[in-house]
């Protein structure tokens, strides 16, 4: 399914995911001799209409057993995002639809939501840690898992195409309701995200994770063109990766080496 897709990482104090590939559409940057993840798995998760994950399911993402009864270690990163809820007919993103109809924008109640099905009590990464645990025992103590966590779109209206819908919806943070008719606004939206992730990781006090950095769930620059820079630079800041993935085609996918995204590298999967 990812044969088609871009990986595109903006970089600063972590680099660039390409530039240990020699790719040709790569910047020469340097920071080569850093080592990213080999293989990355994306997983869905936090909406109402999808199962949860078992641990036996992690577990398959975690270690794999080949047809000779050998194990060994699997994936070393971790993207976990959410687009839509189906049940709770939200969008995480801009353009969803359920029945013709442009699904409603998540509130910051179901951005929390989305975090708490990741870095909650028995989350997807508590079941990530506890799988590598169990691995170690056969297989020893892997390298450090890299984990991505999806930033959703803060979306400009309620009803996403309807611009007469609100624009103070979301909810709240430093102490105001947010406007997001203001970009300034949308990116306060976006720091409360990361630094709500950032706290709750922390306090999971995981051994064999590491945050890396966080992924743009956005799949085009359309709605979300200056702010892909913005947050870009405040990750890069913190010393975070800033991931994104374009559809195939997607605006916005052939700015990687203008100033409308600054030190944007490609990856084709």
């Amino acid at each position: 399914i990812l044969l088609a897709a871009m990986f595109i990482l903006s970089v600063g104090a972590i680099p660039s995911f390409a530039s240990s590939l020699k790719s040709p559409m790569s910047p020469k940057n340097d920071f080569e001799e850093v080592t990213p993840p080999m293989d990355m798995v994306l997983l869905y998760g936090g909406a109402d209409h999808r199962k949860d994950f078992t641990q036996e399911e992690i577990d398959a993402y975690v270690k794999y057993t080949n047809r000779d009864g050998k194990e060994s270690w699997l994936f070393d990163g971790f993207l976990l995002l959410e687009i839509f809820d189906l049940t709770n007919n939200i969008a995480y993103t801009y353009g969803y639809r359920k029945g013709g109809l442009l699904l409603p924008s998540a509130l910051q109640k179901d951005w929390q939501k989305v975090l708490n099905y990741y870095l909650g009590e028995n989350g997807m990464l508590d079941k990530i840690e506890r799988s590598i645990k169990e691995g170690i025992k056969e297989l020893g103590k892997p390298s450090k898992r890299q984990i991505y966590i999806g930033i959703p779109e803060p979306i400009i209206h309620l009803i996403g195409d309807d611009k007469i819908s609100a624009t103070k919806y979301w909810g709240f943070a430093n102490g105001r309701m947010l406007d997001f008719s203001d970009e300034a606004q949308r990116f306060e939206a976006c720091k409360w995200y990361i630094k709500q992730a950032r706290k709750m990781f922390k306090n999971r006090k995981y051994k064999h994770l590491e945050l890396a950095g966080f992924y743009w769930v956005a799949e085009d620059s359309n709605t979300t063109h200056d702010l892909i820079k913005t947050t870009g630079e405040y990750l890069k800041s913190q010393g975070l990766a800033h991931v994104w993935i374009p559809y195939f085609m997607a605006s916005g996918y052939d700015k990687w080496i203008c100033t409308t995204f600054p030190n944007i590298y490609f990856l084709f999967l």
